[in-house]
C-alpha cells in the first residue's frame, strides 16, 4: 500500500513535469551540387561564427533567382544547427551567378559573411525549478525504496505462512543475490554519464546515433552480466558461497536459502537489464516510466507472494517466483517503453529530414538523407560493444566498482566489529542500519539528480560553445567551462544544497525521535531497545550530513573527477578500517566511527565541490567587471 501510494503521488507530481529537450536541425551533410531556395531568417540566434566565401567572377547582366551552391564535402565533420525555418549552410564556395548590384564586379573577391549557427536551447531554459527538482528527486526515491519494501513484503508474508527456519534462510540468501546485484550499479552509473553527454548533443545524426549505441552497447553488457550472475549464483558456486555467509553455526538454512537463490537467480539477466533501462530513463530525465515499473512489480510481487505463499503453501519458493516474475515483468515494462522513445526520436528526426530536402534537394541529397537514416536504423536495441565503446564503459566503470566496493567493506567492516561485542549489540546494530539505509535513501537520490541534471546543462553549453568532443576526463574544470556555464550550475547546485539541508534536517530528527523513544516497534527487547535509544545522537548526526556528502559524490561522477574519487574513498577506507580495528573500545565506537567516516566524506567531497563550482575563479572576475 506503502509503495502504490508513493508511486500514485509522484505520478501527480509529476505530471507537469518535462524536461526542455527543445527540436534540433538535423544534421547537413556536406554534399556536391545541391540547389536550394532562399534561406529564411533565423528569428532567435545563439550565436555568430565568421565564415570567409569566395565569389568568383559574375557577369553583370545575368540574373538568377536561385543560386548553385556547391558545398565541400568534409569527411571528419558535421554541422549541427537550427534555425526556425532553415539549416545553417557553413563553408560555402559559391559558384552559381549573382545579381546585378552597383557593387558587382568581374573580379574575384574574398568577402566576409555571417552565419547565424544557432543551438537550439537557450540558458534560460536550462535553469530548473525547485518543483521540477523536488518531483525528480521524490520519484527517484520511491524507485529506490521499492526494493528494500518489497524485501520486507517477502519477510512479512514468508513469517507468517512459512517456518521460522525458512523466515532465517531469507536473511543469508537475499545478502547474497542484494549484494551481487549492488555491485554491478556501476553499470548503470556509467550508462547515466555517458547517455547524458549524447543527450546534451541533441536529437540531431549524430546526437542519436551516439544516444543509441550507448543504450545498445549498456543493454548488451547488462545482459551478459547477467548471465553471469545467474550461474554464480545458481551454479555450483551458490552453496559455498552461502555457507560461508550463513556462518558456521547457521548451517541448517543453507538447503532453504538455497532453492530461494536458485529461483531468484533465474531473473538475475531481468534485475540488471532493468536497473541499466532505468538509469537511461532518468538519464533522459523520464521519472514516469520507473514509477510505472514499480507498480507494476510491487502489484505483482505482493499477490504472487499472498497466492503462491499464503493459499498456495510453497513457503519461500513462492516467494522467490514471485519476486522473479516481478522482476523480469518490470524489466519488461523499462526496455519497452526505452525502445518505443528510441524509435519516436527516431522516426520524428527521419520525417523532418525528408520533408527538408522534398523539392529542393537532388538525388544525390536525398541519398544521403536516406543513409543517414539507415546508418540509425542499423544500431540493434541490444549489443556487445566495440573495442572503443568498451573502453568507454571500462574507463568510468572501474574507478566507480572501486567506489561501490569500498563502501561495501566499510559497512561489513562495522557489522563484524559490532559482532564481537555480544548478541545484544549486533543485534541493535542490525536494526539501527537498516534505518540509516532506508533514510540515506533519500541522500543517494540527490546524487542521482546531480548525475541527471548537471550533463544537460554542462554538456550542452559546452556544445554551444563549440568544444571539441574529445573525450575529456572533466566536464568543468579549472581552465575549461564558460562563465555561462559555471553560473548555471552553481545555481543548480544551490537549489540542490537547500533541498538537502531541509532532507538531512527532517531525517536526522525522525531517525533519532523512533531510536530513542520508539524503540519497541523494532524489537520488544528491552536490553536492545536501550541500546538503541544511547545511539541515536550519533545516527543524527551521520544522517545529517548524509545529503550533503551525496549530492557532492554526484556532482564529482557528473564530471568525471574519477581519479580524485578513487584516491579519497581509498584514503577514507584505510582510515575508517583502522579506527574500527584500534579505536573501538565499546559498541559505541562503531557509530563514532561511521560519523567520523561521514565527516571524511564531508570534508573531502565539499571541498572539492567548492573548488570546482563555487569558487569564484578569474574569468568569473572579468565577467563581472566586464559587466
Amino acid at each position: 500500500i506503502l509503495i502504490l501510494v508513493c508511486t500514485a503521488t509522484t505520478i501527480v507530481q509529476v505530471s507537469s513535469f518535462g524536461h526542455t529537450n527543445s527540436k534540433s536541425a538535423p544534421v547537413i551533410h556536406h554534399t556536391k551540387s545541391i540547389s536550394i531556395g532562399p534561406a529564411s531568417t533565423c528569428t532567435s540566434p545563439r550565436r555568430r561564427t565568421r565564415r570567409t566565401v569566395t565569389t568568383l567572377p559574375a557577369t553583370p547582366t545575368s540574373r538568377s533567382s536561385s543560386e548553385s551552391i556547391d558545398l565541400e564535402r568534409n569527411k571528419n565533420s558535421t554541422l549541427a544547427g537550427s534555425c526556425s525555418s532553415s539549416s545553417v549552410f557553413a563553408d560555402l564556395i559559391i559558384n552559381g551567378e549573382a545579381g546585378d548590384d552597383t557593387n558587382n564586379n568581374e573580379l574575384s573577391s574574398s568577402i566576409i559573411i555571417e552565419t547565424e549557427t544557432t543551438t537550439t536551447t537557450s540558458s534560460s531554459k536550462l535553469s530548473y525549478t525547485y518543483k521540477q527538482l523536488i518531483a525528480f528527486v521524490a520519484t527517484t526515491v520511491c524507485i529506490w525504496l521499492s526494493e528494500p519494501i518489497l524485501s520486507l513484503v517477502d519477510t512479512a508474508v514468508v513469517g507468517k505462512a512459512s517456518s521460522t527456519l525458512e523466515l532465517a534462510a531469507l536473511g543469508p540468501a537475499t545478502m547474497v543475490f542484494d549484494s551481487a546485484v549492488y555491485l554491478i550499479y556501476f553499470l548503470a552509473i556509467s550508462t547515466t554519464n555517458i547517455l547524458s553527454r549524447a543527450l546534451a548533443k541533441g536529437d540531431t545524426a549524430e546526437g542519436l546515433y551516439e544516444q543509441r549505441k550507448t543504450v545498445s552497447h549498456a543493454l548488451g553488457l547488462a545482459a551478459s552480466i547477467g548471465l553471469f550472475i545467474m550461474l554464480l549464483i545458481g551454479g555450483p558456486s551458490g552453496l559455498p558461497l552461502l555457507q560461508w555467509v550463513a556462518g558456521s553455526g547457521n548451517q541448517a538454512v543453507v538447503p532453504a536459502a538455497l532453492a530461494y537463490n536458485r529461483i531468484r537467480s533465474l531473473s538475475a539477466p531481468a534485475s540488471i537489464l532493468g536497473m541499466v533501462a532505468q538509469a537511461a530513463a532518468l538519464a533522459s530525465l523520464d521519472t514516469k516510466t520507473p514509477a510505472l515499473a514499480v507498480i507494476v512489480a510491487s502489484t505483482l510481487n505482493i499477490i504472487g507472494d499472498v497466492l503462491l505463499c499464503v493459499f498456495g503453501g510453497f513457503g519461500i519458493r513462492g516467494a522467490a517466483f514471485a519476486t522473479a516474475f516481478a522482476n523480469v515483468a518490470s524489466c519488461a515494462v523499462l526496455l519497452v517503453n526505452l525502445r518505443r522513445r528510441l524509435r519516436n526520436k527516431l522516426v520524428s528526426f527521419a520525417k523532418q529530414r525528408r520533408e527538408e530536402v522534398i523539392g529542393v534537394g537532388t538525388e544525390a541529397s536525398v541519398a544521403l538523407v536516406e543513409e543517414e537514416i539507415k546508418r540509425l536504423e542499423s544500431v540493434p536495441l541490444m549489443s556487445l560493444p566495440d573495442k572503443k565503446s568498451l573502453r568507454e564503459f571500462i574507463r568510468l566503470a572501474g574507478p566507480i566498482f572501486f567506489v561501490i566496493v569500498g563502501k561495501l567493506v566499510c559497512y561489513s567492516a562495522m557489522t563484524f566489529q559490532a559482532a564481537t561485542y555480544g548478541l545484544m549489540e549486533l543485534a541493535a546494530h542490525n536494526v539501527m542500519l537498516r534505518l540509516f539505509f532506508f533514510f540515506a535513501t533519500f541522500g543517494d537520490s540527490l546524487s542521482q539528480a546531480a548525475q541527471s541534471f548537471i550533463p544537460s546543462i554542462a554538456y550542452r553549453n559546452e556544445n554551444n560553445a563549440g568544444d571539441d568532443d574529445s573525450g575529456s576526463s572533466s566536464v568543468v574544470d579549472d581552465d575549461s567551462g564558460s562563465t555561462e556555464t559555471m553560473h548555471l550550475i552553481r545555481k543548480l547546485m544551490k537549489r540542490f544544497m537547500v533541498m538537502a539541508g531541509v532532507i538531512g534536517v527532517i531525517n536526522s530528527g525522525f531517525a533519532a525521535y523512533l531510536l530513542k523513544n520508539q524503540g519497541h516497534v523494532f524489537t520488544r527487547e528491552l536490553g536492545i531497545t536501550s541500546i538503541m535509544s544511547n545511539m541515536s545522537g550519533w545516527m543524527g548526526a551521520s544522517l545529517i550530513v548524509h545529503p550533503f556528502i551525496m549530492l557532492c559524490e554526484g556532482s564529482i561522477i557528473a564530471k568525471r573527477d574519477l581519479k580524485y574519487l578513487v584516491g579519497m574513498y581509498a584514503a577514507t577506507m584505510g582510515i575508517m578500517l583502522t579506527q574500527l580495528r584500534a579505536c573501538c573500545i565499546t559498541f559505541a565506537g562503531v557509530w563514532k566511527a561511521l560519523y567520523l567516516f561521514q565527516l571524511i566524506r564531508m570534508s573531502q567531497f565539499g571541498w572539492r565541490t567548492w573548488n570546482k563550482t563555487f569558487r569564484l575563479r578569474k574569468y568569473d572576475k572579468t565577467a563581472q567587471e566586464q559587466r
